[in-house]
């Protein structure tokens, strides 16, 4: 995987406090202050022009400190970036926070949030993204760097500030085949879009109970991964998820109210899978080719089971429950290990080659 360019960010955020030392600068002489405050403000604006940061640090130090938020936020960016200055983030932050209690809220929170969310950096291997909150998403990996096992930590010291890390972005881990062994932390929420897709070499992964949402194709074609235990903390579990992984048992936890559409998608390994009762919906394609599945044990909350849902699978047994009304085209088309099928009144609607023309229908 290619990490992102660092001198696209630099430049990025070269512009971003360009822009917002222009802004200060047009601002500064409308602020209402003391004039001798005032004076020394202008003087400093002035030279931060004619980038003179040398001696435009005292003077933005003087006036910040006599209260004008605007040479506070100023001196924050100064401190920030090591103008006139050695560089040190502690202070920085510090001077954009009392920028924002003093009156300058919209302009310096705006411009810090902006600033602090494009930054990203790499520790051991791992690179993050730093939220406007500045909690961290993890954005990329380099197994060079952070080896095949990877524990990531819930907490991560940058810029003198400890930071907490919340989720795992979309594509995080993609295609990352030396991968084996993934620990999540307690302090992620959400694991993004396709954050392990074919990372085939993954054997095991540890998803705390923080956890609230799995996204699309999260463990596509993870194929070395055998068993997965998902926490009763997750609700939502993104469309193919699971496809193509090497899964062969899987439980669903009771948050979950609905399996999407091919969730395990032809995972050929899948032999046992626990559906709790607080499912409603089984989606479309949701086990279509899970040729090594002989039995499921759908409860009685399910009502609707989608168009392919089970088709190819190999099923040798099925009992419909009473909850179900609707069942969807091709929902169990060419399993033709099912020999025989019972439907319960319930059923209102079967839809075109539900079942495989060989297998019997009864109705109770």
């Amino acid at each position: 995987m290619q990490l992102c360019h660092q001198s696209t960010h630099s430049t990025m955020k070269q512009l971003v406090i360009s822009l917002a030392v222009a802004i200060m600068v047009a601002m500064a002489p409308a602020t209402a202050m003391a004039d001798d405050v005032s004076a020394i403000a202008e003087r400093a604006f002035k030279l931060v022009q004619q980038k003179n940061y040398n001696a435009a640090f005292p003077l933005m130090l003087q006036a910040a400190e006599g209260g004008d938020c605007i040479s506070q936020g100023t001196l924050g960016t100064m401190y920030y970036k090591g103008y006139g200055t050695a560089i040190d983030y502690t202070k920085a932050l510090s001077w954009w926070d009392k920028a924002i209690k003093d009156g300058c809220g919209d302009a310096i929170k705006s411009y810090r949030d902006d600033l602090l969310s494009t930054n990203s950096f790499t520790a051991d291997g791992i690179k993050y993204l730093v939220n406007q909150n500045y909690t961290l998403t993890v954005i990329d990996i380099d197994t060079y760097f952070s080896g095949p096992i990877v524990t990531i930590p819930q907490n991560v010291r940058y810029k003198d500030r400890i930071h907490t890390v919340t989720s795992i972005g979309d594509y995080a881990f993609d295609n990352t085949v030396g991968l084996k062994s993934v620990t999540i932390p307690n302090s992620v929420t959400s694991i993004g879009k396709a954050a392990f897709h074919s990372c085939s070499g993954l054997t095991s992964v540890t998803i705390p109970n923080s956890v609230t949402s799995i996204g699309s194709s999260a463990f596509y074609y993870c194929i070395g991964l055998k068993n997965i235990t998902i926490p009763n903390s997750v609700t939502s579990i993104g469309e193919n998820a699971f496809e193509r992984s090497g899964l062969t048992s899987v439980t669903i936890p009771s948050s979950v109210t609905k399996i999407c559409g091919s969730m395990f998608y032809e995972c050929i390994g899948l032999t046992s899978v626990i559906i709790p009762n607080s499912v409603t919906e089984i989606g479309k394609s949701a086990f279509y080719g899970c040729s090594n599945l002989k039995s499921v044990d759908l409860p009685n909350s399910v009502t609707t089971i989608g168009r392919y849902a089970f088709s190819r699978s190999g099923l040798t047994n099925l009992t419909i429950p009473n909850s179900v009304t609707k069942i969807e085209d091709f929902a169990f088309y060419d399993c033709w290990s099912l020999k025989s099928v019972i439907v319960p009144k319930s059923v209102t609607t079967i839809g075109n080659n539900a079942f495989p023309y060989r297998c019997k229908i009864k109705k109770k």
